[in-house]
């Protein structure tokens, strides 16, 4: 029986970056912390909303894809 597990080398980098954060707001007031927090977050949805823009390009092809799907089933 094994007690002890070798951690993956995915933990230790999840780990490293819990450290970072936490470093970074236990010595905020509380509603400092709430500001950095809704900051984080619309930065995380800014992030999300302009990575899903699509080019001309990709949007050209999406519609051949979506053509192409739709003559297959017919």
């Amino acid at each position: 029986m094994r007690l002890f597990r070798k951690k993956s080398p995915s933990l230790e980098v999840e780990e490293y970056r819990f450290d970072a954060m936490m470093s970074l707001i236990k010595d905020l007031p509380r509603a400092d912390y709430n500001r950095l927090k809704k900051a984080m977050d619309l930065g995380y949805d800014a992030y999300q909303t302009v990575r899903n823009v699509k080019t001309v390009d990709e949007r050209e092809v999406e519609d051949i894809e979506k053509l192409d799907k739709s003559l297959e089933k017919e």
